[in-house]
């Protein structure tokens, strides 16, 4: 069912200083509150989902979740399940310590090999020891606008075990640096007191992320 109003005051300033008011009206008509049935065979076959959550702190995260097809479960249109036997992410990602149920979480399901995407936000509904499980507030399909194309390589399990720690800090390291230098891709979470957590998708040409000082960039 079409959402009313989508929008929250925040996104409403962010169109009207771009210029975008009516193009974003026209766009909020995909907008539903629940996922549209030709989506769900393309939820199936993703190896991919990326995570945007809050910790403790208030803190807001990226987190991709990688691993076999079939680690996303559509029950029905409102209800995501998903796998935890098919997700080989490390233990190590803060994703794991925001999980919860009651948690506000948004999902962004993205296959860069054919540059569709789609968005989903909600509530994790239940966390178990086999699977966890979200439930629908929003979904809507996204244009494959800036999103380069790839093809990704997929390695065995022993070496994913053997991959390294995630890090955290306050300021970029210079690994750090050079990687946003040469990124062309980012994906960046961002949320609302009264509509939630969202995660969404930045793409360019290498050079699109602009670097000001060792804590602070420039997201397109």
């Amino acid at each position: 069912m079409k959402i009313e109003s989508p929008f929250h005051a925040g996104e409403l300033d962010a169109q009207r200083m771009a210029g975008e008011t009516a193009l974003a009206q026209r766009n909020s008509a995909v907008i539903s509150d629940d996922i549209i049935a030709g989506a769900l065979p393309f939820l199936k076959q993703q190896r991919m989902v990326v995570f945007g959550t809050e910790s403790a702190d208030g803190a807001l995260w990226a987190s991709p979740l990688l691993g076999s097809p079939g680690l996303i479960i559509p029950q029905d249109p409102r209800t995501l399940r998903f796998d935890l036997q098919l997700i080989r992410s490390s233990q190590a990602d803060i994703f794991w310590r925001n999980l919860h149920t009651g948690a506000r979480a948004g999902m962004l399901a993205i296959d860069l090999a054919t540059r569709r995407r789609l968005r989903v936000n909600g509530v994790f509904e239940r966390v178990l020891d086999a699977e966890f499980v979200l439930a629908v507030r929003e979904a809507f399909p996204n244009c494959p606008k800036y999103i380069q194309r790839r093809t990704m390589s997929w390695i065995d399990e022993a070496s994913a075990e053997s991959a390294p720690e995630a890090s955290f800090g306050f300021d970029l390291s210079v690994e750090a640096a050079r990687m946003i230098d040469s990124a062309d891709t980012l994906f960046i979470a961002s949320a609302h007191a009264g509509r939630g957590v969202d995660v969404s998708h930045r793409g360019g040409h290498p050079g699109f992320l602009q670097r000001l000082d060792a804590t602070t960039f420039r997201v397109p």
